[in-house]
């Protein structure tokens, strides 16, 4: 829903011939956390939450800094957006790891194997 409504905006602004670049880095951010916080309610998946906060203040950190002192807001964001997939990757590798080594069960009927099997298509992907 959330990227849906992003792209209406950036869609919107794009007709109207305003910059949208800047919503492509404030985006990046929020998906980051929702992302993270998402893993970290998984009850199969033992990533601590108090590990995800810190996770999540450390790339706003990041983020910040690269915003301030890198990248603009009116370009593409080449810095921040590939810290944030190969977070994600990461988390998405290390929870289809931590799946398949507690799973008594069938590994494909657990909802931590898809959700991590789509959060390495669309992050793993979007490396350029």
């Amino acid at each position: 829903m959330l990227s849906f409504v992003n792209e209406l905006i950036m869609l919107y602004l794009a007709f109207n011939r305003t910059n949208n670049l800047w919503m492509l880095h404030i985006y990046t951010l929020i998906e980051f956390c929702f992302m993270i916080v998402i893993y970290s309610h998984f009850s199969e998946f033992h990533f601590p939450r108090r590990l995800g906060w810190w996770i999540i203040i450390v790339y706003s950190l990041v983020w910040i800094i690269s915003k301030v002192s890198v990248e603009s807001f009116v370009g593409f964001d080449n810095y921040s957006s590939p810290v944030a997939n190969l977070i994600l990757t990461l988390v998405a590798l290390t929870a289809l790891y931590s799946c398949s080594q507690s799973v008594e069960r069938v590994l494909w009927r657990t909802p931590l194997f898809w959700f991590s099997i789509a959060v390495l298509i669309k992050f793993a992907g979007d490396f350029s």
